[in-house]
């Protein structure tokens, strides 16, 4: 292939090839987008009269618009020339008063339906009544998606940045089909039950290791009481505060393994719904956050550092909730990431640490306790 037409690949496979006009051209497409949904708004108010369904479809598609203007000009501004290229994690359905299901096969076709209808486990089974189309947060379909396709262009050999290139523009209008659909089905697959036996058990062992720390004090508060008078409340100061840091790190625990708990869980959904992708998922490699605002970026560089070449599934998971995103280690000083919310990214070793911990508090993750967990992708 020539240098020429390598080059007609890459300008032709994403809007944001000329670095010289893009925060330019950004602008226009924001301008432009808020307008129309200006509009779209507009005429969602008027139909009210006539048709409710016709008013929530023009407000559906006018929220889009402007988020996908905004999303694109704030993520320029975020991260300049380290954007490949953006990505609206999202998408608009018409609303109908048909049942869900016949809704769905409506909207992707009955074959695709039965297709995923055949999916889940006896431990996670698919819940068919929890199946609901979603407008927006479908980054786990967008990732699984983008990295079949990824791992597609590099089996044919293709080099990372050009395969990269590629793929990226086909998410800046949202999420394609297959996406929309492993969303709204891992949604559906039912965690009930391997969710209460992990609780059962972890509940078990922090009842044991609570136990544990109340026999210590009430020892230590006998071993304080047979102590002379004018040494009692100098040790009971020390054991005041000893038991205070042993609370505190009982509750940073149990947090933490809680967490990291849903994360072993949240992987057994990842497999069943990744393999309609045709991918196979490795075991997740965990590293735990106790506040994304304060924590230094350097246990984060070390850690994915350890992480050999290659693509990774990523998730931030907390309590309240969690987002997918993409991780390929190119090379010790090259990483590509799809974040959905953003779009492609590209950052060398010392940046790419500082950027995820930036992106989980864009994620609202900050001062949260939370795990950022990867597993190793490729295809079946």
């Amino acid at each position: 292939m020539t240098a020429l037409s390598l080059n007609l690949i890459q300008v032709n496979s994403t809007p944001f090839c000329d670095t010289s006009c893009k925060g330019v051209r950004l602008f226009g497409q924001f301008l432009g987008r808020s307008l129309y949904a200006l509009g779209l708004l507009i005429a969602s108010i008027a139909c009210r009269i006539f048709s409710r369904d016709l008013a929530h479809t023009y407000f559906s598609m006018a929220k889009a618009q402007f988020h996908r203007g905004g999303n694109a000009l704030m993520a320029y501004c975020k991260f300049g020339d380290n954007l490949i290229d953006f990505a609206y994690n999202g998408c608009v359905i018409a609303p109908t008063s048909d049942t869900e299901q016949n809704a769905l096969r409506a909207r992707y076709g009955s074959d695709e339906i039965d297709r995923w209808l055949q999916i889940g486990t006896v431990e996670i089974p698919l819940k068919t009544e929890k199946l609901q189309r979603v407008e927006t947060g479908i980054s786990l379909g967008m990732t699984l998606d983008f990295m079949e396709q990824y791992l597609q262009q590099i089996q044919s050999n293709i080099p990372p940045m050009e395969a990269i290139r590629k793929i990226s523009s086909q998410y800046v209008t949202g999420a394609p089909d297959r996406a929309q659909l492993a969303q709204i089905f891992y949604t559906a697959l039912d965690l009930t039950t391997m969710i209460e036996r992990e609780w059962v058990s972890l509940n078990a062992s922090l009842q044991k290791r609570r136990e544990d720390s109340i026999s210590w004090f009430n020892n230590q508060l006998d071993l304080t009481l047979s102590l002379p008078r004018e040494q009692q409340f100098e040790e009971i100061t020390r054991t005041e505060t000893r038991a205070r840091e042993l609370l505190s790190h009982f509750w940073r625990e149990t947090l933490s393994t809680r967490i990291k708990s849903m994360v072993q869980i949240e992987a057994q959904r990842w497999k069943i719904v990744s393999h309609q992708f045709g991918l196979q998922v490795g075991p997740a490699q965990i590293y735990v956050c106790e506040k994304l605002s304060t924590g230094d970026n350097a246990a984060l560089s070390q850690f994915l550092e350890g992480l050999p070449n290659g693509c990774y599934a990523g998730t931030f998971l907390s309590e309240e909730c969690a987002h997918a995103i993409t991780l390929i280690k190119a090379s010790d000083n090259q990483y590509f990431l799809f974040e959905p919310n953003v779009g492609t990214l590209v950052f060398v070793k010392n940046e790419i640490a500082e950027n995820l911990l930036n992106i989980g508090r864009l994620l609202h993750f900050e001062n949260k306790a939370c795990t950022l967990s990867f597993s190793s992708c490729r295809l079946e």
